[in-house]
């Protein structure tokens, strides 16, 4: 893929897989000539990539996630929330399915845009764009349903006011 800035070629970069044949579709293709750009962009200004990623791992709508051999641009759309396990963060997807990162709960928060992604409880975010209801429960205080999710999540006493705010109430 061809790493330009503005009109002017800076270099070339690829990937490949070495473990079985694969290629890419054309969404991926899209992906790749966006990083390509970034890095264009990244090279102008004199900041290292690394740097850079490293301070924003999401850009645009999509956040990039570790898959089998690397790392995969998810849209922000598919996640319902990321739910803390210790060190790890257990991403649930829309489709039902889900992924484990080496990444804290702390450092997804720092990370994600606030106005997309808020938290409700000490070990879980959720996406604003994917909360159906928020109840009041006398026994059981403040519950938010997501859609996707089976079960009510409890929300901190400590989360209420932000969500609320979030929410325009």
């Amino acid at each position: 893929m061809p790493i330009f800035h503005g009109e002017r070629l800076l270099g070339l970069f690829g990937y490949d897989t070495v473990r079985q044949h694969e290629s890419w579709t054309e969404a991926e293709q899209d992906l790749l000539r966006e990083v390509g750009t970034l890095l264009g962009e990244l090279a102008q200004q004199g900041q290292h990539p690394q740097t850079a990623l490293q301070a924003n791992q999401h850009h645009g709508d999509f956040i990039y996630v570790r898959m089998k051999y690397g790392l995969a641009a998810v849209s922000m759309d598919d996640v319902l929330m990321l739910e803390a396990q210790r060190d790890y963060c257990h991403i649930h997807y829309r489709d039902g399915s889900s992924s484990m990162e080496l990444r804290s709960l702390k450092s997804w928060a720092q990370q994600l845009p606030p106005e997309r992604f808020v938290q409700i409880a000490r070990g879980i975010i959720v996406n604003t764009g994917r909360i159906q209801r928020l109840d009041r429960s006398a026994a059981q205080g403040w519950l938010l349903t997501l859609d996707g999710v089976a079960q009510p999540l409890k929300i901190g006493r400590q989360y209420r006011h932000q969500l609320r705010h979030l929410l325009g109430f």
